[in-house]
């Protein structure tokens, strides 16, 4: 059956295992909690420097940080989340407490968002990540929400512990 014959429904023209949409989303979120005042992780966590190796021993890594104006950051980054990627992000930051970014890749796009709060044991982060696979990464969507949470979690674990060494 030619999928393009005219009286057909643009679903049945798509065909069922085709995906509707160019992306596979893996939506998830990620705590961490640091043992430090809001205001110092804020600041810490937005510093956003060029290479940041030590922190993350997660994924191989490189930052580059392209232009900082006010509360708006363009950097990119390379590394291996399960593939090699390199992204180029927008950060924008939401003082005193938040900070969102958008990242193209290779791999696809995501935003992501980043929320403090005050907590009795110092603070509290709230991740929230929206990644969209694009192109054969896609069909790894249904396995990459497990891994991916892992990767991340490890590597914010990475982060909270430099923190809290004075790195």
């Amino acid at each position: 059956m030619d999928p393009t014959a005219e009286g057909l429904s643009a679903a049945s023209r798509q065909g069922l295992f085709v995906p509707l949409a160019d992306a596979a989303c893996v939506l998830f979120r990620v705590t961490k909690r640091f043992r430090a005042s809001l205001p110092d992780v804020y600041a810490w966590c937005t510093e956003f420097r060029d290479s940041d190796p030590e922190l993350s021993r997660v994924r191989l890594r490189t930052r580059r940080v392209i232009n900082r104006e006010g509360d708006l950051i363009e950097m990119e980054e390379s590394g291996i989340m399960a593939f090699p990627f390199v992204a180029r992000f927008h950060v924008r930051l939401r003082p005193p407490d938040g900070w969102e970014a958008d990242a193209r890749s290779n791999m696809g796009f995501t935003h992501n968002t980043y929320r403090l709060f005050s907590d009795p044991e110092g603070t509290r982060l709230e991740i929230t990540f929206d990644v969209h696979l694009t192109g054969p990464y896609r069909l790894f969507a249904p396995f990459a929400k497990g891994f991916i949470v892992r990767r991340t979690s490890q590597e914010w674990d990475d982060y909270v512990r430099a923190m809290e060494l004075g790195r």
